[in-house]
C-alpha cells in the first residue's frame, strides 16, 4: 500500500500545481481597502498652494464647476458619436447623434468629443465601479457581475455625500445597488430584462428635464439602457438601434436647450458641466465583457457653459482632427476611463477616492476650468497672471494626484497579500522621488518668487507636469499588468499539466486494478465492460456540456438528467435479473424529486423573487396554511434520521468510542430541534432566546462536532482494529463520519437539512444496493473481484444534484452568506470561512467523500482481511477523483476558450472557482464584510473585552505547560530513566530554556511580526512538540530501557525526546514572550482612564495562568501519573490547541501594534560599553560622513541609544530577582521528589506527589482578587500611588517572602528525615504546604511586579522584548539551580564520609537537602540587600527628562546633519 499512497499524493500534487498555475494566469485579483480620503489628508502631502488666503475655502483643489450633469448611454460605441469620416467605411448607425457633432464643430473651445478607453472586463457593473473608484476592477471584484453588491471602498459617490454634494440619480438600478445610501433622490428602474428597450429610458426622460429646472442638486446622473439592450437582442446594425440613437439625439437637444437657457451670468447653470458618456462599447453582435477594441472603446462628450476657453498646448493632451460630412473641422481627444474619478474630483474640489490611480486629464480639466487661454499667453508675459493661475492650479492638482496614488500603492502593498513585487515598487518609487525632488528643489522655489520671468517659469511647470504624468502612467501600466491582463502562458501551462495529470491518473487506476486483480467485467478478464463504456460516456457528456453557457446555467438539470439515465440503466438490469426492483424505483423517485427541487431553486435567482426569506430551497413552496406542517416535518425528519443512523451503527456492532460518537449526534439533533422550536413563531418562545441567546445552541452543536472529531482521531491513532473485520470497521467508520459532520451541516442548511440528509442516505443506499444487481454468485469467486464504475459515476452525479438541491448555484450570489453567521453575530474570518464552506460543500463534497466507503463496505463483506478491502477502496477513490478531475479539466478548457466571452466573469469564472474549490468568496468576495468590520473596528478594539480571549488562552495553555513543569521530573525518572539529579537538572534545563526563549518571542514580535501572529506561530510550534511527546510516551519501543547510568536515553530515542521537549519549550517560551505585551497593548497608556487598568491586567493575567496551573497540577498530573503519560500529554495538546483557536478568534478586537525595528543587531557600536557617554557615541556621525548616505548599521538613531540606556538601567533589577527563581526551581524538583517519600494519602485517596504545587497556586488564585479589590484600594489611601505600592516595592516583598520560604523548607526536610529514619514514619505530604504557600504569595508579588515594571518602563517599540525579561529571570534561575546542584555536589563531596555531595545518589534520606535549602535562604537575604541598593538607585521613566515624543523629535532633527545629531545626543543625555 505504500506505493499506492505515494501515487495518490503525486496525483494530488499534480492537480494542485495545475490548478494553482492556471489560477495565477486567469483569476485576476485585487484587495479592496476600507480606507477613505478626507479633506484634511492633503495637509500630509508636499503640494504647494498658491494664494494661501483661499486655502480655507478649498479641500484638495480649487473647485472649477458648481454643477455636473452626467448622462450615461450604456454600451455607447465610439462610432456612434464620432463622424463617419473618421472611419474607413460608413455604417448605418453612424452620424445619428448629430447634436454632439454640431456642438463639437461650432464650439470647439467649450465642447469636446473624447475617445474614452475602458479597461476590461467591460460589463456595466465593473465599468461603473471603475469609473467611480478610479481603480481597475478584477475578477474577485466582479464575481457578482450580475448581482451588484454594494461598493464599500472609497468612490466618487461617497465623496459627493461626504462633502455636501447633493446627488440625484435616474435610470439603471445598478447605481442604487452599488450605492444604496448616497443619493438625495433616486428613480431606479430594473435593468435585467434586456428585451425591454424603453422602460429605463422613458423613466430617465420623465425625470431628467424637470430636474434640470430645479436647483436642489449638485450632481445629476441619468443612465439610459436602450442602446445596450438593443445591441444584445438585435445587434448594432438594426432598425431598433438606429431608432434608439435618434431618440437619444432628441433627448440631448432638449437637455442642451435647457442648460443654455439658464447659463447666463447669475443663471442656474452658469457654471455647469455636461458629460455625455458610455460605460463601455459593444461588438457588432451586441456583446461586451471582453477586451477587444470595439468593447473597450467608447465615447465621452463634454460641454461647458462658461465663456469659451481656448485650447491647451499640444504637449498637455492628445488630439486628432478631421473634417465631418459638412466639411467642418472636428478634433477628438483621448481619455482613459481610469482618469474619470480623479478629473471629476479635481473639477468639483473634493478629495480623490482613496483607491484612484488615474491622472487628472488636462483637456477635460481645462474645459471645465474656465477662461484660461494658453496659446494667446505663450510668449506674452502680459497675460502671465492668468497663465500662472491655471498652470499653478493644474500642477498643484497633479502633485496632489501623484501623492494620493503613491499613498494608495504604499498602503495597498503593505495591507494586501496580493501586493506588488519589490522591484515594481522600487521602480515607481524612484520615478515619484524624482518628480518630488524637482518639485521641492526647483518648481516650488520658482513659484515662491512672484516676479519670476515667464520664460523660466513655463518650462519648469511643463517639466513638472511631465514628471508627474510619467509617474502616474507607470502606476497605471503596472496596475493593468497585474489586474487586467490574462497570462496565457500560465493558463496554457496549467491546462497542460492538468491534461498530463489525467493521463497519470488513468495509468495509476490501471496499475492498482492489476495489482489487486480487479476487473471491470463479471468474468474477471481484463476486457472492457458495458459499465465502463457507459460511465465514460456519461462523464464525457457532462464535461462537454461545460462548453456552453446555457448548459452551465442548467448544470443541475443536466446532472439530474444524466443521473436519471444511469437509473434507468440500473432499472433495466433489475428487471432482467428480477431483483432490487424496489431500490431502482426508489432511486428514480429521488432523482425526480431532486429535479423539481432544482427547478424551484433556480426560480429564486430571479431578482423579483420574494421567497428568499422563508426557507433556502424546496421548503419555500409551503404556504402559510401549512406552516404547522412546515415546522413539524423537519423535526420528524431529524428523528427518522437518528433512527436510521442508530440502526446502521448497531448492525456494525460498535465498540468503545463509536457509541459515544452516535450519542453525541443524537444530542446534537435534539439541540437542533430545540433551536428550531425556540425560533418558531408558532410556539412563541422568543422570550427564552433573550435569556440563553440565539447563538448558544449552534455553538454547542459545533463544539460537540469538534469533540466527536477528536474521538475519531484518538480512535484512529491509538486503538488497534482487527484486520479480519475490515468490512465492519469500514462501515462503522463511514457511519461515524456522517454522524460527526451531519449535525453541523444540517443546522447550517436550516429546516431543509434533515430532508437533504435523508435523501443523501436513501440515495446512497440505493446506489450501493444497485451495485450488486449485476453480480451473480453462480459465476464463482470472479464476481468478488469485479468493480463497476457506474455506481461511482452515479455517486458523483448525485453529489452534484445535492449541491443544487440545497439552494446553491455556481455564482457568488448563490452563496448563502447567512449560514456563516449561524451561531455568530459578527464576522470573524476563520469560523465564518469554515461554516460557509461546510454549508456550500457539505452534501456535495464533504459527506460524499466520506460516504464513498459505503460502496466498498457492501461488496467487502465476503472479503477476508484488510488488503482486498483497502485495494477496492483505493481504486474507488481514484475513479471518483478521475471523474472530478475530468470535470475540472473541462471547466479549465471552457474558461480558457471563453475568457473574453460576455459571461466569463458572471458565469464561467465562478463555475471554475466552485469546481476547483477555491472558496474565493471568503478571502476576497467577502471583502465588503471585512471592510465594514474594519470601519467599526476602532470603536470596539482593546480593553478588557479583547483581553478575555488572552486570559482564556493563557488559562488553557498553562493547564498543560505548568502540569509539565511539575510532573516532567517524574516522567524523566520513571519513563526516560534519569537518576534523581539527572531528572532534576534536565527539568530545570528544560524550564530554563523555555523561559529563555521568551526573548526570541519578544524580539520577533517587536521587530518582525506583530504580537498576535508571533503568538500563533509559536503556538503551532508548541502543538508539534506535544505531538512528538505523545508518540514517544505511547509507544514503549520509543522509550529507553532502565540502566544504572545517570541517563539511559541514547540515539534515535534521544533525538525524539530532545526534539519534543525543545519544540514545546520553544513554543511555550515564544508565546510567553509575546502574549503579556499583546494584552497590555489593549490599554492606551496615554489615556488616564485606560492607563490605570494596566496593573489590573497583569493581576488578572497571573490569575488566569494560576487557575490553569491549578487544573494542570491536579487533574492533568493525576491523569499522567495514574492513567498514562500519553493521555496526560493529549489533554495538554487539546487545551493548547483550544487556547490557540480562542486567541485567534479575538483578532477583530485586538489593537495590534505593527512590528517595527528593535535595537538588536542594528548598531555595532552598542556592543562595547555600559556608560552613558559611550552609548552616546553610537549616535554621533564621524567627521566627514554624510548622514544621508550612512548605513543604519554604522550609526544609531538617538531613540535607539536611549532605548538601550533604558534597558541597561533595568538590568540590575532583573539580576536581583534571579536567585528567587532559583529557589522556585527547588519547589518543582527537590520538593516534588521529597513528596514521593511522604504520606500522600487523604483518607482513601492517594494524592500524586507532583500535585503538591497546587498549594501555592490555590493561595495565589485566592489572594490575587483580594489583592486587586482590597489590598490595593487600602494602600492607595495611605500611599497615594495608583497601584497601592510601586512596582519595585512589590518585587521587594516577594524577595523577602522567598527567603522565609526556603528557611521553612529546610526545617520541614529535617522533620521528614527524622521521622522516617528514627520512627520509620512518613509525615504527611501537606507539611510541604507551609513553604509552598509562602512562596506562592512571594511569586504573586514578584512576577506581576516585574512584568508591569518592564512593560511600563520599556520603550514602546521594545515592550514584548522587555516584558520577556520577567521570564528571563525565571530562565536564569532554573539554569542557576542546575549549576548550584552540580557545584554543591562537587564541593560538599569533599567533606562527607561517603564522598557524595549533599544532593548526589538515589536515596534522599542520605542526602542533605535541608542544608541546601538553608544555603539558598542565606543567599536570598544577601540578594535582598543587593536589591535594596539598586531599587533605591533606579529612577522611574516618568521622572526622566526626555520622554518618547522628545526622542522622536530628536531623531528627526538628528537625521538632517551630523551636527544636529550630536546636539540631540548631548540634549537627551543630561540625565
Amino acid at each position: 500500500m505504500g506505493k499506492g499512497i505515494r501515487v495518490h499524493w503525486v496525483m494530488m500534487l499534480l492537480h494542485l500545481v495545475a490548478v494553482v498555475i492556471f489560477t495565477r494566469g486567469f483569476l485576476l485579483t485585487r484587495t479592496e481597502l476600507p480606507n477613505f480620503s478626507q479633506c484634511d489628508d492633503v495637509s500630509q502631502s508636499p503640494c504647494f498652494f498658491h494664494n494661501q488666503s483661499h486655502n480655507q475655502k478649498r479641500c484638495w483643489s480649487k473647485p472649477a464647476i458648481d454643477k455636473l450633469v452626467i448622462i450615461v448611454f450604456d454600451a455607447l460605441r465610439f462610432d456612434f458619436v464620432a463622424p463617419s469620416t473618421f472611419f474607413q467605411e460608413k455604417k448605418p448607425w453612424m452620424n445619428k447623434l448629430k447634436l454632439i457633432q454640431d456642438l463639437a464643430a461650432t464650439n470647439a473651445s467649450s465642447a469636446r468629443i473624447f475617445k474614452a478607453i475602458a479597461d476590461p472586463p467591460t460589463t456595466s457593473l465593473q465599468r461603473l465601479k471603475g469609473l467611480t473608484t478610479g481603480g481597475l476592477p478584477t475578477f474577485i471584484d466582479v464575481g457578482n457581475s450580475f448581482g451588484a453588491p454594494a461598493i464599500v471602498e472609497d468612490n466618487l459617490l461617497h465623496q459627493f455625500a461626504q462633502n455636501g454634494k447633493r446627488v440625484v440619480m435616474m435610470g439603471d438600478d445598478t447605481w442604487t445597488q452599488l450605492f444604496p445610501h448616497h443619493f438625495q433622490k433616486a428613480f431606479p428602474y430594473p435593468s435585467f430584462n434586456v428585451r425591454d428597450l424603453d422602460t429605463v429610458d422613458n423613466g430617465c426622460i420623465e425625470h431628467l428635464l424637470p430636474y434640470l429646472h430645479r436647483g436642489d442638486w449638485d450632481v445629476l446622473i441619468a443612465h439610459f439602457l436602450g442602446v445596450d439592450h438593443a445591441g444584445h437582442i438585435f445587434g448594432v446594425d438594426s432598425g431598433q438601434m438606429i431608432e434608439k440613437l435618434e431618440q437619444y439625439n432628441t433627448v440631448l437637444q432638449n437637455v442642451v436647450e435647457v442648460l443654455e437657457s439658464q447659463s447666463a451670468p447669475g443663471g442656474l447653470h452658469e457654471n455647469t458641466l455636461l458629460l455625455v458618456m458610455g460605460d463601455h462599447g459593444q461588438t457588432v453582435n451586441g456583446d461586451h465583457g471582453g477586451g477587444t477594441a470595439e468593447e473597450v472603446e467608447t465615447s465621452m462628450f463634454a460641454l461647458s457653459f462658461k465663456n469659451p476657453p481656448s485650447s491647451i498646448p499640444a504637449e498637455f493632451g492628445t488630439s486628432s482632427c478631421g473634417l465631418d460630412l459638412d466639411k467642418r473641422n472636428i478634433c477628438i481627444s483621448y481619455i482613459q476611463q481610469l482618469d474619470f474619478a480623479a478629473t471629476i474630483s479635481a473639477l468639483l474640489g473634493i478629495p480623490f477616492p482613496f483607491g484612484s490611480i488615474g491622472r487628472v486629464n488636462p483637456q477635460l480639466y481645462a474645459l471645465g476650468g474656465g477662461t484660461w487661454n494658453f496659446e494667446d499667453s505663450l510668449g506674452n508675459c502680459q497675460n502671465q497672471p492668468k497663465l500662472n493661475e491655471w498652470m499653478l492650479n493644474y500642477v498643484n492638482v497633479l502633485c496632489t494626484n501623484s501623492w494620493q496614488v503613491k499613498r494608495y500603492i504604499d498602503i495597498y502593498s503593505a495591507s494586501s497579500v496580493i501586493g506588488f513585487s519589490h522591484e515594481d515598487l522600487l521602480h515607481i518609487g524612484n520615478i515619484y522621488a524624482k518628480a518630488e525632488e524637482r518639485w521641492s528643489h526647483t518648481t516650488k522655489k520658482l513659484l515662491s518668487y512672484e516676479k519670476e520671468s515667464c520664460t523660466e517659469l513655463l518650462p519648469a511647470l511643463k517639466r513638472q507636469v511631465e514628471e508627474y504624468s510619467t509617474f502616474l502612467a507607470s502606476v497605471a501600466e503596472l496596475a493593468r499588468s497585474k489586474w487586467t491582463e490574462f497570462n496565457l502562458k500560465l493558463m496554457g501551462t496549467g491546462l497542460g499539466i492538468m491534461l498530463i495529470s489525467l493521463i497519470i491518473h488513468f495509468l495509476a487506476i490501471k496499475k492498482v486494478k492489476e495489482q489487486y486483480g480487479f476487473s471491470f467485467t463479471s468474468s474477471g478478464d481484463s476486457g472492457i465492460s458495458f459499465g465502463l463504456i457507459f460511465a465514460c460516456f456519461v462523464g464525457v457528456i457532462r464535461a462537454c456540456s461545460f462548453l456552453s453557457n446555457s448548459f452551465i446555467l442548467e448544470e443541475g438539470k443536466v446532472a439530474c438528467f444524466l443521473l436519471a439515465t444511469t437509473g434507468f440503466v440500473k432499472l433495466r438490469s433489475s428487471f432482467m435479473k428480477k431483483k432490487m426492483i424496489l431500490e431502482a424505483f426508489v432511486f428514480l423517485l429521488l432523482v425526480t424529486i431532486c429535479r423539481f427541487t432544482i427547478q424551484f431553486g433556480l426560480s429564486k435567482q430571479a431578482p423579483s423573487s420574494e421567497d428568499m426569506s422563508a426557507y433556502p430551497s424546496w421548503m419555500l413552496g409551503i404556504t402559510s396554511l401549512w406552516s404547522f406542517v412546515a415546522e413539524v416535518l423537519p423535526v420528524l425528519a431529524l428523528i427518522l434520521l437518528a433512527l436510521l443512523l442508530n440502526k446502521a451503527i448497531s448492525r456494525s456492532s460498535p465498540e468503545g468510542m463509536w457509541e459515544y460518537i452516535i450519542m453525541g449526534t443524537g444530542l446534537s439533533y435534539i439541540l437542533i430541534a430545540v433551536h428550531w422550536a425556540l425560533e418558531s413563531n408558532l410556539l412563541d418562545l422568543a422570550w427564552v432566546l433573550k435569556d440563553v441567546g440565539s447563538n448558544c445552541i449552534p455553538q454547542l452543536v459545533y463544539a460537540i462536532g469538534v469533540g466527536q472529531l477528536l474521538l475519531v482521531a484518538i480512535n484512529q491513532l491509538f486503538i488497534k482494529q482487527k484486520s479480519s473485520e475490515g468490512s465492519r470497521i469500514l462501515s462503522t467508520k463511514s457511519v461515524a463520519m456522517f454522524s460527526v459532520w451531519s449535525s453541523t451541516v444540517i443546522i447550517l442548511l436550516g429546516k431543509q437539512g434533515p430532508f437533504i440528509a435523508l435523501v443523501f442516505i436513501i440515495g446512497g443506499y440505493c446506489i450501493m444496493r444497485l451495485d450488486n444487481v449485476e453480480l451473480d454468485v453462480k459465476d464463482g469467486g470472479s464476481w468478488n473481484l469485479m468493480l463497476d464504475p457506474v455506481p461511482v459515476t452515479q455517486w458523483s452525479l448525485f453529489a452534484v444534484c445535492l449541491f443544487f438541491c440545497t439552494g446553491h448555484w455556481c455564482a457568488f450570489d448563490g452563496l448563502r452568506y447567512g449560514a456563516a453567521f449561524t451561531g455568530f453575530d459578527e464576522f470573524v474570518l476563520v469560523p465564518q470561512a469554515i461554516l460557509l464552506t461546510m454549508d456550500t460543500y457539505g452534501f456535495s463534497l464533504i459527506l460524499p467523500i466520506f460516504g464513498i466507503p459505503f460502496l466498498v463496505a457492501c461488496r467487502g463483506q465476503t472479503e477476508k482481511g484488510k488488503q482486498p478491502i483497502l485495494g477496492r477502496l483505493s481504486l474507488v477513490y481514484m475513479i471518483y477523483g478521475l471523474i472530478v478531475a475530468t470535470s475540472v479539466t473541462a471547466t479549465i478548457l471552457c474558461v480558457t476558450i471563453h475568457r473574453r466571452h460576455l459571461m466569463v466573469w458572471g458565469l464561467f469564472a465562478p463555475k471554475f472557482v466552485f469546481d476547483v474549490g477555491l472558496d474565493s468568496e471568503i478571502g476576497n468576495g467577502s471583502n465588503k464584510e471585512l471592510a465594514y468590520e474594519s470601519m467599526k473596528k476602532q470603536e470596539r478594539q482593546g480593553g478588557f473585552k479583547a483581553n478575555y480571549f488572552i486570559f482564556a488562552m493563557m488559562f488553557l495553555d498553562n493547564i498543560g505547560f505548568v502540569a509539565n513543569m511539575v510532573s516532567l521530573v517524574l516522567y524523566f525518572m520513571f519513563v526516560i530513566h534519569f537518576d534523581i539529579s539527572g531528572s532534576a537538572t534536565t527539568t530545570t534545563n528544560y524550564l530554563g530554556t523555555a523561559f529563555l526563549l521568551t526573548i526570541v518571542g519578544g524580539f520577533i514580535s517587536d521587530a518582525y511580526m506583530n504580537r498576535l501572529n508571533t503568538t500563533l506561530l509559536f503556538g503551532v510550534t508548541e502543538l508539534l512538540g506535544y505531538m512528538l511527546l505523545i508518540i514517544q510516551s505511547h509507544y514503549k519501543k520509543l522509550q529507553p530501557l532502565p540502566c544504572e547510568e545517570s541517563t539511559c536515553v541514547h540515539g534515535t530515542k534521544a533525538l525524539l525526546f530532545y526534539a519534543s521537549i525543545s519544540l514545546i519549550g520553544l513554543g511555550g517560551g515564544g508565546i510567553r514572550g509575546a502574549i503579556p505585551a499583546l494584552g497590555a497593548d489593549q490599554f492606551n497608556y496615554k489615556k488616564p482612564e485606560e492607563h490605570k487598568h494596566i496593573a489590573s491586567f497583569f493581576n488578572w493575567l497571573l490569575l488566569s495562568i494560576t487557575v490553569g496551573a491549578v487544573v494542570g497540577v491536579t487533574f492533568v498530573v493525576y491523569v499522567s501519573t495514574r492513567v498514562g503519560w500519553d493521555i496526560g500529554f493529549i489533554i495538554s495538546l487539546c487545551c493548547a490547541a483550544a487556547g490557540l483557536f480562542i486567541v485567534a478568534l479575538g483578532k477583530p478586537y485586538y489593537r495590534v501594534r505593527v512590528a517595527g525595528e528593535s535595537f538588536g543587531g542594528k548598531c555595532k557600536e552598542l556592543e562595547g560599553g555600559y556608560a552613558s557617554k559611550l552609548l552616546d557615541k553610537a549616535a554621533i556621525l564621524p567627521k566627514g560622513v554624510d548622514a544621508a548616505t550612512t548605513s543604519k548599521w554604522k550609526v544609531c538613531t538617538v531613540t535607539q541609544v536611549e532605548e538601550v540606556k533604558i534597558l541597561t538601567r533595568m538590568m540590575p533589577i532583573l539580576l536581583s530577582t534571579i536567585l528567587m527563581n532559583t529557589c522556585l526551581a527547588q519547589l518543582q524538583t527537590l520538593s516534588v521528589q521529597q513528596g514521593i517519600l511522604m504520606d500522600t494519602r487523604i483518607g482513601s485517596f492517594d494524592v500524586p506527589a507532583a500535585t503538591v504545587p497546587v498549594i501555592p497556586l490555590l493561595f495565589m488564585s485566592i489572594l490575587i482578587p483580594i489583592y486587586e479589590f482590597t489590598f490595593v484600594p487600602l494602600l492607595r489611601k495611605f500611599t497615594g500611588h495608583p497601584n497601592g505600592i510601586t512596582h519595585l516595592q512589590r518585587v521587594g516583598v516577594g524577595l523577602v517572602l522567598s527567603a522565609i520560604s526556603m528557611t521553612i523548607a529546610g526545617f520541614v526536610e529535617v522533620k521528614r528525615k527524622h521521622e522516617f529514619i528514627h520512627h520509620n514514619h512518613k509525615i504527611s505530604l501537606f507539611w510541604l504546604a507551609f513553604h509552598y504557600a509562602i512562596f506562592g504569595i512571594a511569586d504573586m508579588f514578584t512576577l506581576v511586579g516585574l512584568m508591569e515594571f518592564f512593560y511600563r518602563e520599556a520603550p514602546t517599540g521594545m515592550r514584548s522584548l522587555s516584558t520577556s525579561f520577567s521570564w528571563l529571570s525565571l530562565s536564569i534561575g532554573y539554569y542557576l539551580s542546575s549549576a548550584f546542584v552540580e557545584l554543591v555536589n562537587s564541593i560538599t563531596g569533599n567533606f562527607t564520609d561517603s564522598k557524595l555531595g549533599w544532593l548526589e545518589g538515589r536515596d534522599m534520606n542520605k542526602n542533605h537537602i535541608d542544608y541546601f535549602y538553608w544555603f539558598l535562604a542565606i543567599l536570598s537575604v544577601l540578594n535582598f540587600a543587593n536589591y535594596l541598593f539598586w531599587a533605591n538607585w533606579y529612577t522611574y521613566k516618568n521622572d526622566v527628562t526626555v520622554d518618547e515624543e522628545m526622542l522622536i523629535k530628536a531623531d528627526q532633527v538628528g537625521a538632517d546633519t551630523s551636527q544636529s545629531a550630536s546636539a540631540s545626543v548631548s540634549f537627551v543625555s543630561k540625565n
